[in-house]
């Protein structure tokens, strides 16, 4: 069979192998693979990230130079009452320090007394002193927009892991059916020749012609539950391809000749190792996506908490520009601090109740609390789901050691039967019963173990890492 690998998903060969002698196959990693690549749920979580990107690149605005330029004017009666020119550069920094520098020139009989009259530069900075010295709202705005990114990822990772279990739990629905057809189909085969012996011994009579409608009526009876496991089958391929999707955004609806490659479904193959629960549920406490999603919720409400403790403290803010005359921007710049040619301003305010600050401030710890409540009761849900898990891979491993020895059981009865029928000591009937009874207890034997796949399937959903492919 040729193995339907990872290139053959992305250029979704589907419909490229179409040869007779090769049969398309699919595993459960590559199912998981083309969920995650294709899956317009997945093609969601990744726009949903690529618009938290958008907003830090927005938000990294606000520390964006700015070049601003003014011109005004006035004449009336002849007279020249001002005329206003500047040009001016800002560039803010991240520790709320803005630095600034500009050229002006102001002429006319009536301009305004606090201006440089002609042509004149300056340079300076401003700043707060105790107010928004530590973070401000553009530091603030910036700082979340990042951990927006984190908890969009984080976001689609949980996503991805409810989407793919849907899908994984579909699949060995899919391929338990499979199994079943393949049996039953091997059963139509024998008791079609089971038929063809009877009519022999029957006409050289050695046995009662009976026998000829019993063969044929169990024949029918297999013939039939063949056609509704292939039904069954089917279906549940149709019910799979809801989860595949062609990297153009269509949906793809899985062939019929499409078969499970799987690992065997013989009990002695398969792997039967349970991980210790406390090594699952300490790594799910580490990198579960929803409990990620809380320490996102933690990072933007401590950078909110320290926004609005800024609100309890005065407002304190400095200015400072160096003057020159002209337009020689270096030349003020190196002229001596706070001598001759300067400009300050200080301003201060501060609330006398601070009530807006305290509510603030307060709402910003009632709301951290909140979180970290709801963060403890998902983590105790995780907790007892991993090992709700656990649990019940454990009972289902010992159902299918019982089951097993039990299938095996009817196989010797059946076979026992069928060499007594041979040796003229058993019926038709006998064995019609014993092979009935040996499907049935396959069918549970089967039933049981793609249950058990889903159940492992669900452990790695319960510790929220079933999407990734390892």
């Amino acid at each position: 069979m040729k193995r339907f690998i990872l290139i053959n998903i992305i250029l979704f060969c589907f419909n490229e192998l179409k040869a007779q002698d090769e049969r398309l196959t699919l595993s459960e990693s590559e199912l998981i693979q083309i969920v995650n690549a294709y899956h317009p749920f997945a093609l969601q979580t990744n726009i949903s990230i690529q618009q938290a990107e958008t907003d830090v690149l927005n938000a990294r605005g606000a520390f964006d130079p700015l070049i601003q330029s003014s011109f005004s004017k006035k004449e009336l009666g002849g007279s020249m009452y001002y005329n206003y020119q500047q040009t001016e550069l800002k560039i803010p920094t991240w520790y709320g320090i803005e630095f600034n520098a500009g050229i002006e020139n102001v002429s006319g009989l009536n301009t305004d007394p606090q201006k440089t009259n002609l042509a004149s530069s300056y340079a300076g900075v401003s700043f707060s002193v105790l107010k928004n010295i530590l973070i401000d709202k553009r530091r603030a705005t910036l700082q979340q927009a990042k951990i927006v990114v984190e908890q969009s990822q984080a976001e689609r990772n949980a996503i991805l892991n409810d989407l793919v279990y849907d899908a994984v739990t579909q699949y060995w629905e899919w391929v338990r059916y499979y199994r079943e057809w393949l049996i039953v189909k091997e059963v139509v085969k024998t008791n079609e020749v089971r038929l063809n012996y009877t009519k022999q011994v029957v006409t050289v009579g050695e046995r009662p012609a009976i026998d000829t409608t019993e063969a044929l009526t169990q024949l029918f009876y297999y013939q039939s539950l063949q056609n509704e496991l292939e039904m069954q089958m089917q279906n549940a391929l149709i019910q799979l391809s809801t989860y595949t999707w062609k990297p153009s955004s269509e949906p793809y609806t899985l062939p019929f000749s499409l078969t499970p490659s799987t690992s065997s479904f013989a009990t002695n193959e398969m792997d039967f190792m349970i991980p210790a629960s406390e090594e699952l549920i300490r790594d799910a406490m580490s990198s579960h996506p929803e409990l990620e999603i809380y320490k996102s919720k933690f990072k933007f409400l401590d950078i909110e908490k320290k926004l609005k403790f800024q609100e309890l403290l005065p407002d304190v803010k400095i200015k400072y520009n160096q003057l020159g005359k002209n337009y020689s921007v270096p030349e003020t710049i190196a002229q001596p601090l706070l001598q001759n040619n300067y400009q300050y301003a200080l301003s201060f305010a501060v609330p006398l109740r601070l009530s807006q600050g305290r509510a603030g401030y307060k709402q910003a710890k009632l709301k951290i609390t909140s979180t970290e409540l709801q963060l403890d009761l998902k983590q105790r849900m995780i907790e007892n789901k991993i090992r709700e898990q656990l649990n019940t891979l454990s009972m289902l491993r010992n159902q299918l050691n019982i089951q097993e020895n039990l299938y095996q059981s009817q196989a010797i009865l059946l076979k026992g039967e069928e060499i007594r029928f041979q040796n003229g000591e058993s019926s038709l009937f006998l064995i019609n019963s014993r092979e009935q009874k040996n499907i049935e207890t396959f069918q549970k034997l089967n039933a049981t173990i793609a249950k058990y796949y889903k159940q492992k399937a669900s452990l790695k959903w319960a510790t929220g890492n079933l999407y990734i492919v390892k």
